[in-house]
């Protein structure tokens, strides 16, 4: 482990249109002190060939695996990385230039060993959302990380957009094929931690791609995200017992989630069986949605259209998806 040494981790599979964007925003960093993990999961287009074109002369390390999945290649990503710190980033996201520098400055303003940063979210037709906050940047203990994770007020699970310490990940690894291995990894890898240094500046760029908001068919993985929120939250509520409200919070965003997945795809009508028994998932913790004070406005008027009828929420994300 060499000291001061950013290892930057990030996974690729068939990003061939933006790989180079991805990478260009990683050279321009004005900490200079890291290496470039690449970890290209088997691409079957030209994303091998892309990063070969850069001519890449930073110190990096490019890995090509056989496609196992997201969770597999960041593993294999901090198998390979020497550094004292750890970041990821996906292959079709951007970083600012004081990215690295940023969330270093956080670990060492608060004596952290993760520091978060916030996030824009850009999308291909609508107006970008920037996650950006007023308050001054704060360190928050792992029982508040948790808590607001769970609520989803300016923390988040994603692996992106945080500088870890590297030995954190000593026998802790990103579950092998489970689909939103965030939801499985990040809080036991902060419930590890005295908390987390919280910066309030949006230095991430997160893209959603034209085909991850319309979908052409309803995957029934996407069901996994329940099941994903179902285990994490109790492993929260055997750690931090008072969270119990908050659970409930995130288990309806869960439900949310994947009902507006599966009615916004055009198999919606053959899934409707699927769709009432998320309903019912959520109508279980619908009133701690709409009575907790914190919960976002947004997924309250989910719930609440929901909780009326299912195809009075399917014409409101009709609406909103214009």
């Amino acid at each position: 482990m060499e000291e001061g040494l950013i290892s930057v981790i990030v996974p690729a599979y068939n990003v061939e249109g933006l790989i180079k964007k991805c990478l260009s925003s990683i050279l321009n960093q004005t900490y200079k002190n890291f290496e470039l993990v690449i970890i290209n999961d088997g691409s079957t287009d030209d994303t091998l060939k892309k990063i070969e074109e850069m001519n890449i002369q930073h110190r990096k390390v490019v890995i090509t695996t056989k496609n196992s999945g997201i969770s597999t290649a960041r593993n294999r990503g901090v198998y390979e990385s020497s550094g004292e710190y750890i970041t990821f980033i996906d292959s079709d996201d951007e970083v600012e230039p004081d990215y690295l520098e940023y969330l270093l400055n956080l670990i060492k303003k608060f004596n952290a060993e993760i520091a978060t940063c916030q996030h824009i979210v850009e999308f291909p037709r609508k107006k970008n959302i920037d996650m950006s906050f007023s308050e001054k940047s704060y360190f928050m203990s792992a029982h508040d990380w948790v808590q607001n994770v769970l609520i989803m007020d300016k923390v988040d699970l994603s692996p992106w957009g945080k500088l870890y310490k590297a030995d954190l990940f000593v026998g802790h690894v990103f579950p092998d094929g489970k689909l939103f291995e965030d939801t499985y990894a990040i809080p036991p890898l902060v419930s590890k931690t005295k908390g987390v240094a919280v910066g309030n500046e949006a230095k991430y760029h997160y893209e959603i791609r034209k085909n991850s908001i319309t979908r052409s068919e309803f995957k029934r993985s996407a069901l996994n995200l329940i099941t994903s929120t179902d285990a994490m939250t109790k492993r929260v509520l055997e750690v931090f017992p008072d969270l119990t409200r908050e659970v409930k919070v995130r288990k309806a965003w869960a439900g949310v989630s994947t009902l507006s997945n599966l009615l916004r795809s055009k198999d919606a009508d053959i899934y409707m069986e699927t769709a009432n028994e998320i309903r019912r998932y959520i109508l279980m913790v619908s009133s701690s949605v709409i009575f907790c004070s914190k919960s976002k406005l947004d997924l309250k008027i989910a719930t609440v259209l929901i909780c009326i009828n299912i195809r009075l929420y399917k014409y409101f994300l009709n609406i909103r998806d214009k």
